[in-house]
């Protein structure tokens, strides 16, 4: 998550490259807002470099931003058949292998990925419910008025 602060250096690196543009504390929190909620700053700044390597006659956008870091992680993401390959490599279950695929897909690392797959227990599983506490007499206690006031007619 980028902060506020960080937000206005990532607008600073973009306006400096159109002769610093003046920023205001309005502009920092409509770009903030704009920005992808699970982008980290250094993603922010790559995709800031990527944007600017080749000549561009517009400014670089939250939009633009997002855009890069999407294609970035895509890139980074492992195939199918990779995530196939090291899970039999592995030597996981068909349960295991679907919460190990499910987590390489989510970013984890291999060996992250795998230490989940096999602790475990059974990823397909519900957890258990929790039963809702049992209120004592049906009635508020607090309202100093039992059941036996309530039928007898107030009494």
């Amino acid at each position: 998550m980028v902060s506020l602060y960080e937000a206005s250096n990532l607008l600073a690196t973009i306006r400096a490259h159109h002769g610093d543009a003046q920023i205001s504390e309005t502009d920092v929190r409509m770009f903030l807002a704009e920005l992808m909620p699970s982008m980290t700053v250094d993603e922010a700044r790559r995709a800031i470099v990527e944007y600017y390597s080749t000549a561009r006659d517009r400014w670089c956008g939250a939009g633009d931003i997002n855009m890069l870091v999407k294609a970035h992680r895509a890139k980074m993401r492992p195939s199918e058949a990779q995530i196939g390959r090291e899970a039999e490599k592995a030597g996981l279950t068909d349960t295991q292998t679907w919460l190990y695929r499910r987590q390489r897909l989510m970013g984890d690392s291999a060996s992250e990925a795998q230490r989940k797959a096999i602790s475990s227990h059974d990823p397909l599983a519900l957890p258990p419910v929790e039963p809702k506490p049992k209120r004592a007499g049906g009635f508020n206690p607090r309202l100093g008025v039992g059941l036996g006031q309530v039928v007898a007619g107030g009494r």
